[in-house]
């Protein structure tokens, strides 16, 4: 079996929905041919853990290095409690501090020379037909970058978020968008092949460097039906409105609230028969209206097999984007949204491709305008209708696409092609 070696910081305990895809990957790429070996992180300070996952990974290798960012740093002066509301931490308010502006391509830029010494040992001792890279972190690049110039291996570089303008890219000044760019476009003419979640981004890609386009792929996101099979709805009395995810950033709940409490207002019975619950958010926004408290419930991280079984269990689900977000963004519970069935109220800008695949689906609400008068008029007929569940051939054939073992198809056939590639340059 043909072996690739994954440099992927994110990774189980760690949860997530960006963490799933690595996760994904390492499960199915086996019955393509291709043995994952995993290059990660030790226990770093971070809001979502799920031991779950870490099965999906078995008969996988996994090494684990120290590191020097400071997510490392806080894990190893404290280990944090997760279980409780009051120490669970946020990003954003932990990078407000301006950390990140010292810090290039990011933040994990302290776990580069740990991983290198890793890599190089590995390489040699492993042997793989192949290196894949994901990010962010972007660090992840530079890792992959410096092994297909060291070692000529073929290398993957995996894009879930943009270099440049990616909501996880900062870059306050001139100084910092020059080096940015002229990583990038290092990066992007070094490697053999450049995978990403979304055209958008891929498109992206391709204006910083855009030699050698046919080297561009894109393998977006997905479920896996094996989650849906194993787990059971969760014993609920109440009729669930639910959300699935974290808030804030790219996921703002302001417009919503706000319609909500317009909603709670104007026609308070509508909301009697509901309870909307919010799974992956520990403590209750500060904009969420008084008088519709009682009908809103809020509940920490929980594990993905907890999550679907909510996921089950729910009568309709809300989806919500910031009127801002970059085309591209494609968040990762849209898709086991889209595999339950259930109908969406969702409140996303046009012309984002989350929003093109929800319109796509076709099955509840898509507003786009962000008028707070028209969400809640829409919201108010939304949770009266009686959708039932979803039922035809495009919304099949939406759940086919969308299979993460038939995504990971995908990416081992570009493996295979690097694979072969990389034994002709070697022999030629």
């Amino acid at each position: 079996m043909k072996k690739v070696l994954i440099i992927a910081y994110y990774f189980p305990p760690l949860g997530m929905g960006g963490v799933q895809r690595v996760v994904k990957w390492t499960k199915y790429l086996p019955q393509y041919g291709w043995q994952p070996h995993i290059l990660t992180v030790k226990p770093i300070r971070y809001y979502a853990y799920d031991e779950t996952l870490l099965k999906e990974a078995a008969g996988s290798p996994i090494y684990r290095t120290g590191s020097f960012d400071p997510t490392r740093i806080l894990a190893k002066l404290k280990k944090p409690d997760f279980t409780e509301k009051k120490r669970a931490v946020s990003q954003g308010s932990f990078w407000a501090s301006g950390i990140r502006q010292f810090f290039i391509p990011d933040s994990k830029i302290g776990w580069y020379p740990f991983a290198w010494r890793k890599l190089v040992q590995l390489i040699r001792q492993v042997q793989p037909d192949a290196i894949l890279s994901t990010s962010p972190p972007l660090t992840a690049h530079l890792l992959g970058m410096k092994a297909k110039v060291r070692f000529n291996l073929p290398w993957l570089a995996d894009f879930r978020d943009y270099w440049l303008g990616g909501e996880f890219v900062y870059t306050p000044t001139g100084i910092h968008r020059f080096l940015h760019r002229k990583l990038a476009v290092r990066a992007l003419q070094t490697a053999d092949a450049v995978v990403s979640v979304s055209d958008p981004i891929q498109q992206s890609l391709l204006k910083i460097k855009a030699s050698a386009a046919q080297k561009y792929f894109v393998i977006p996101n997905g479920f896996d039906p094996d989650d849906f099979e194993k787990v059971h709805p969760k014993n609920n009395s109440e009729k669930l409105f639910l959300y699935m995810g974290s808030l804030g950033g790219a996921n703002d709940p302001g417009p919503f609230f706000r319609a909500l409490g317009q909603l709670g207002q104007r026609n308070p019975a509508v909301l009697k028969n509901w309870k909307i619950l919010f799974i992956g958010q520990p403590l209750a926004p500060q904009n969420l209206p008084a008088h519709v408290a009682e009908q809103v419930e809020f509940v920490p991280y929980v594990t993905h097999p907890a999550a679907i079984g909510y996921l089950k269990a729910a009568a309709a689900l809300l989806f919500t984007l910031s009127a801002n977000v970059n085309p591209g963004f494609v968040t990762g519970k849209i898709f086991e949204y889209i595999a339950s069935g259930k109908p969406i109220f969702a409140i996303s800008p046009a012309g984002v491709e989350a929003t093109k695949i929800l319109q796509e689906y076709n099955f509840g609400r898509v507003i786009t305008d962000f008028n707070i008068d028209h969400i809640s008029a829409e919201l108010g007929s939304f949770l009266e209708t009686d959708f039932g569940s979803a039922s035809g051939k495009s919304i099949e054939r939406l759940r086919s696409r969308y299979s993460r073992k038939k995504q990971t198809q995908k990416l081992a056939s570009v493996l295979d092609r690097l694979e072969k590639t990389g034994q002709k340059s070697q022999n030629g």
